[in-house]
């Protein structure tokens, strides 16, 4: 398989809580933390991102809850990204059926 990024990383996005997830092709390494969702922890994310060499990352959220951490990684720190509420064959079931 083709390594298309070195550093990478996958954000599962909550109302109260971003769970970081940096994952290393070389050694094989991971390594996971959580950040509060205040503007002063999406911050302390993206500088904990930054010092680990994370060039992408792929955000996983529910709601709106995605929106400050998407602008913070766009606009302040340059971090391309994924987002599955962007996607046109993101999940959209309906869980209200038993």
């Amino acid at each position: 398989m083709e390594v298309v990024h070195e550093v990478c990383c996958g954000l599962d996005v909550h109302k109260k809580s971003v769970t970081a997830c940096v994952l290393w092709v070389s050694g094989r390494r991971r390594q996971t933390r959580e950040f509060g969702t205040f503007t002063k922890d999406l911050l302390e994310m993206s500088d904990w991102l930054q010092s680990r060499g994370v060039t992408h990352a792929a955000l996983e959220s529910t709601g709106v809850y995605w929106k400050p951490v998407w602008n913070l990684l766009e606009t302040v720190r340059g971090v391309a990204g994924e987002c599955a509420a962007h996607q046109s064959g993101a999940r959209t079931e309906d869980r209200s059926e038993g």
